[in-house]
């Protein structure tokens, strides 16, 4: 057998499932596994219409046609990071969390264009942080005590 290492997150995961295995076992008998797998199957269906794709291919057309500067700053960071002259790092540069999904060297850090206009000047964060970012810029501050005209 192959001594495989075991990250200790991975051990600790183990450990709890083998003292509550029997909380685990009643929970999976209980689950509705025909109707889960029903669920999984006509949600794969749906996915593989050509409708849905249609749909989906048109969605990104308009985004690109309405966004060209977007568009164009997105693509050339793609083909950076692919010809490795951008690394995408695997820590996010707001908070400094280590991405937990980063698999096989690939992260889901994303990359954050405060200016389009500089494409391979990015900020490097992760999907949370990346979601607050975007919903500081779309929303106005609150009004204040202090200053209740803003």
């Amino acid at each position: 057998m192959k001594n495989v290492h075991v990250s200790p997150r991975a051990a600790e995961k183990r450990a709890y499932y083998l003292a509550n295995i029997e909380w685990f076992r009643e929970r999976d008998r209980k689950r509705d596994w025909k109707a889960i797998r029903l669920r999984r199957r006509k949600t794969r269906e749906y996915l593989d219409r050509e409708t849905t794709k249609a749909r989906a291919s048109r969605h990104a057309k308009n985004r690109r046609a309405r966004y060209p500067e977007k568009a164009k700053a997105q693509q050339l960071l793609s083909r950076a990071v692919v010809r490795r002259e951008v690394v995408r790092p695997t820590i996010c540069e707001r908070c400094g969390k280590v991405d937990p999904r980063a698999i096989d060297g690939r992260t889901l850090i994303h990359g954050h264009h405060p200016d389009y206009s500089k494409p391979l000047i990015v900020q490097w964060v992760c999907p949370p942080c990346h979601t607050d970012l975007h919903r500081a810029l779309s929303t106005p501050p609150k009004e204040t005590k202090e200053n209740p005209n803003v």
